[in-house]
C-alpha cells in the first residue's frame, strides 16, 4: 500500500518517471520470463555460473533493445500533451493502448519460450506454417506445460496490468511536465548504442570456454535468427554453379564403375558405361567387346567381367544382374525402417552405450552389415526423407516440404523402383495430414502411403499411434497376398515430444525420474516393438525375402554438451546426427565398417543391393562397393534451425560453423568423440581446408535447389527409356 502511495505521488509529479518505470518493469518481465526459460527445461543444473551470468548479461540487452522503442512511443505521446495537444483523457487512452501492446509481446515471448523448450530454437516467421497443424503440437505444448508455468506467467501478467494501473489512475495533471526534445533524441542516441553494441559483442569471445561446451548460452540469450537461405544466395543462386564443380562432396572429380557426367547444366547427372551407351549407340566405345564375351558394350552391362552378359544365367539374390535384363531376378523385397530420434549414441555401435537400452538393436548388429560412422544429413524427419530416398543434401529452409512438394524435379527410389515392378509403399506412427505429407510421398513416387488417420486413429491431441501399433499394422499389411515385390519405408514415432511412454505393457528399463531417462525408456521401448516385429515375421515368406535396412533420422541429445534440446532441432554435434545403419537379408550382408557414410549413400545402396544401374543425379554412393577408405570418405550435415549449423567430418575429423560463421569448432572423433576439446584454436590450417568445403557445399547446394539443376524432365523421359529398352 505505501509503495503504490509512492508510485502514484512520484507518476503524478513526474511523466518521466512513469515512463522510466513502466520501461523497467516491462523489462523486468522478459527478464522473468527468460528466468522461466533456463528453470523451466533444467537448464539451471547444468549452464553452471558462468553459463547463467552469460543468458542473463545478454539477454537484458537484447531485451532493453526491445522495450526501448515503448518507452519512445510514450515520449512521443507525451509530447503532444498541452493546450492544444491531447488532454488527460487522450493520454490515459494512448498509455493503456501501448501497455496493451507491450502485454501482447509478453504473451508473444512467452510463446516463444515454450516454442524454445518444444523445438530448440527461437521462433520465427516461418513458424506460422504451423498455425494450421496446431492440433498436433496441444499434447506436446501441454508436455511442458505444468501448473507452476501457467502460474508464473499468469502472477507475471497480473503484475504488469496492477502496476500500470496504479501509475495511469494516479495522474492528476498530465500537463505538469512535458519532455523536451533533447531528451527523446539522447534516448534514440542510448537505443543505437545499445543496438550497435549487442550486435558486435561476439558472445565467443568472452565465454569461449563455456561456450565450445554450451550453446544454449547463445541461443537462449538473444532472440537471434535467421534463414539458413541467405538473402546473398537467394539473390545470386545462379552464380554458385562454380560451387558444385571440383567440390568432392557434390561433383568429385572420379566416378567409381567408370561413371561418367553428362551435361554441365545438370552437373550431378551421370551415367554408367552401359547406361551411357544405351543412349549414345553410335559412340565408338560402345560397339567394343572389352572382356571377350562376345557382347558389345552397348549390350553388356558390365564389360569387364565376362560372366555378366545377355546370355549369362542370373543366380537369385545375390544382388548382380548377370543377365543384363535390369535388376537382379530375384526382385527381393526392401524394408527401410527409419527410427524416430534412434541415435548410435544409445546402441552399441557406441561401445560404452548400456547394452540394455536396445538390446534386440544390438542382437541385429551380429547378423548384418553395419555402419558406426554413419550420420544424417540433417536433424529432422523431412531433411532425413530427402537425404535418404533422393540422395541430395537437404534444402536448407524451416519449411523445405514446400520445395520438395514444388515444381523441383528430383528423382527419387520411389519413382525408379516403380519402373522395375515393385509396389511403393509409406507407412508411419504420425499423422499424414501435418506438413501436407500426402503430397510429399505421391511426388517421390510412393503409390500407397499410411499414418495414424488410415489405422483408425482420430485423437487430434496425438501425434500418432505407438510404435508397437505401427509394426502391427505393418505386419497385417504384409501377410496380404501380393502378385510384385514391394519396397515399403517405415517411420516410428516413440522417442518424439511430449515423450509419453506409452501404455503398451512394456516395463521400464529406468526409473522415470528425469527428462535424460524418459528417452532412455522410449528407446527401449522402441526396441522392444522392433525386436517383435522381428521375432513374428521371421519365418515369413515374405520376410525371408526381404532386403531389411534400419536407420534414424536423427540422434536425441541428452546434454551430453549441456544441451537438452528438447526438440533436437538446433545443432549438429554428434549426439543429434551420428545414427545407426544396419543392413541384413542376404548371407553377403554381414561385419562391420568404419567408412564414414550418411542417408544420401541409402539409396545407391539400395539399387546396387538390386542389381540396379540407371541415369541418376545421386551424390551419395554404394555403400556395397568396394575400397572405400575411412580416410577419404566423409559426411554433410546441416540444421535448418536456429543459427544454421554445418558440419563436415572427413576422416578423424569433424569441423562445425554457423552459416554467418560467428563460431567454429574443431574435433578429432578418434580421440574425442563427445566433442569436448576443441581444436580449432591450434589447428589452423587444417581448419581452413574444411571450412572451404563446408561452405562450398552450401553454395552449391543451393544453387541445385534454387535453380532446379538436380533433373529434368527429359532425363527423366531419358531414364524411364533406358528401362524400358
Amino acid at each position: 500500500m505505501i509503495i503504490a502511495k509512492l508510485i502514484r505521488r512520484l507518476a503524478d509529479k513526474n511523466l518521466m518517471f512513469l515512463f522510466f518505470l513502466n520501461a523497467v518493469f516491462f523489462w523486468l518481465s522478459f527478464t522473468a520470463l527468460r528466468i522461466f526459460l533456463i528453470f523451466a527445461n533444467g537448464f539451471n543444473h547444468s549452464l553452471g555460473l558462468a553459463g547463467g551470468l552469460a543468458v542473463l548479461f545478454y539477454g537484458l540487452i537484447e531485451d532493453l533493445i526491445f522495450v526501448l522503442p515503448f518507452f519512445f512511443a510514450l515520449v512521443l505521446v507525451s509530447l503532444a500533451i498541452g493546450p492544444r495537444g491531447l488532454n488527460l483523457v487522450g493520454f490515459k487512452f494512448w498509455y493503456v493502448f501501448i501497455c496493451a501492446f507491450e502485454l501482447l509481446f509478453l504473451f508473444a515471448y512467452f510463446v516463444d519460450i515454450l516454442f524454445f523448450s518444444l523445438a530448440g530454437s527461437h521462433a520465427h516467421l516461418w513458424t506460422f506454417n504451423y498455425l494450421f497443424q496446431l492440433k498436433y503440437f496441444f499434447s506436446s505444448i501441454g508436455g511442458f506445460l505444468s501448473f507452476y508455468s501457467l502460474l508464473v506467467f499468469g502472477l507475471l501478467f497480473l503484475l504488469f496490468i496492477v502496476v500500470n494501473y496504479c501509475l495511469v489512475v494516479s495522474l492528476k495533471n498530465a500537463g505538469r511536465f512535458k519532455p523536451k526534445l533533447l531528451g527523446l533524441f539522447f534516448s534514440f542516441i542510448l537505443f543505437f548504442i545499445l543496438n550497435q553494441t549487442n550486435q558486435a559483442l561476439v558472445i565467443n569471445d568472452v565465454l569461449a570456454e563455456d561456450l565450445s561446451n554450451n550453446l544454449f548460452v547463445y541461443i537462449a540469450s538473444t532472440k537471434d535468427y535467421y534463414h539458413c537461405v541467405a538473402e546473398a544466395v537467394t539473390g545470386n543462386a545462379s552464380g554458385l554453379q562454380s560451387a558444385v564443380f571440383n567440390n568432392p562432396l557434390l561433383r568429385p572429380e572420379s566416378l567409381p564403375g567408370g561413371e561418367v557426367y553428362l551435361d554441365d547444366q545438370y552437373p550431378l547427372v551421370k551415367a554408367s558405361p552401359h547406361v551411357f551407351c544405351a543412349l549414345n549407340k553410335e559412340q565408338a566405345e560402345c560397339r567394343l567387346d572389352n572382356d571377350q564375351d562376345g557382347y558389345l558394350l552397348v549390350q553388356d552391362c558390365d564389360d569387364t567381367n565376362p560372366q555378366i552378359h545377355p546370355g549369362a544365367f542370373d543366380q537369385l539374390n545375390n544382388g548382380v544382374d548377370e543377365n543384363c535384363n535390369g535388376l537382379d531376378d530375384a526382385k527381393p523385397n526392401v524394408i527401410l525402417i527409419v527410427l524416430e530420434s534412434f541415435g548410435a549414441e544409445y546402441t552399441q555401435l557406441n561401445e560404452s552405450a548400456d547394452p540394455e537400452i536396445t538390446p534386440n538393436f544390438n542382437s541385429l548388429l551380429g547378423q548384418s552389415l553395419n555402419f558406426k560412422n554413419f550420420y544424417s544429413n540433417g536433424v529432422d524427419t523431412i531433411s532425413s526423407i530427402a537425404s535418404s530416398l533422393c540422395s541430395v543434401y537437404p534444402y536448407p529452409d524451416p519449411a523445405s516440404n514446400e520445395i520438395y512438394e514444388s515444381g523441383l524435379d528430383l528423382l527419387c527410389l520411389p519413382n525408379i523402383l516403380q519402373q522395375f515392378g515393385y509396389q511403393t509403399l509409406e507407412m508411419q506412427a504420425g499423422d499424414l495430414d501435418f506438413l501436407n505429407k500426402p503430397a510429399l510421398f505421391k511426388k517421390l513416387g510412393f503409390q500407397q502411403f499410411s499414418g495414424k488417420k488410415q489405422f483408425g486413429n482420430q485423437d487430434e491431441n496425438k501425434w500418432g499411434i505407438t510404435d508397437r501399433q505401427l509394426f502391427s499394422e505393418i505386419t497385417k499389411k504384409l501377410d496380404q497376398p501380393a502378385d510384385q515385390p514391394f519396397f515399403l519405408t517405415v517411420y516410428s514415432l516413440a522417442v518424439h515430444h511430449p515423450f509419453d511412454l506409452p501404455e503398451d505393457d512394456i516395463v521400464q528399463q529406468y526409473v522415470q525420474d528425469d527428462f535424460g531417462n524418459k528417452i532412455l525408456n522410449l528407446l527401449h521401448y522402441t526396441d522392444q516393438a522392433l525386436g517383435e516385429f522381428f521375432e513374428q515375421n521371421k519365418n515369413k515368406d515374405w520376410f525371408k525375402n526381404s532386403i531389411v535396412l534400419i536407420t534414424a533420422d536423427n540422434g536425441q541429445p541428452l546434454g551430453q554438451r549441456r544441451i537438452f534440446n528438447k526438440g533436437n532441432f538446433n545443432h549438429v554435434f554428434e549426439e543429434n546426427v551420428w545414427v545407426p545403419l544396419v543392413i541384413l537379408g542376404r548371407p553377403d550382408l554381414n561385419g562391420q565398417r568404419d567408412t564414414i557414410s550418411s542417408h544420401i549413400d541409402i539409396t545407391p545402396t539400395i539399387l546396387d543391393l538390386l542389381g540396379i544401374d540407371v541415369l541418376n543425379h545421386f551424390i551419395g554412393q554404394s555403400l556395397i562397393k568396394p575400397n572405400l577408405a575411412y580416410a577419404d570418405s566423409f559426411v554433410y550435415s546441416m540444421s535448418k534451425f536456429g543459427k544454421c549449423m554445418m558440419a563436415l567430418r572427413q576422416g578423424d575429423y569433424k569441423f562445425i560453423s554457423d552459416l554467418r560463421q560467428t563460431y567454429q569448432f574443431f574435433y578429432n572423433l578418434n580421440s574425442d568423440r563427445d566433442e569436448k576439446h576443441d581444436l580449432s584454436g591450434s589447428m589452423t590450417d587444417q581448419l581452413a581446408g574444411f571450412k572451404d568445403k563446408v561452405f562450398q557445399t552450401y553454395l552449391g547446394t543451393m544453387h541445385l535447389f534454387l535453380q532446379n539443376r538436380f533433373w529434368s524432365s527429359h532425363y527423366q523421359q531419358l531414364m524411364e527409356q533406358a528401362i524400358k529398352n
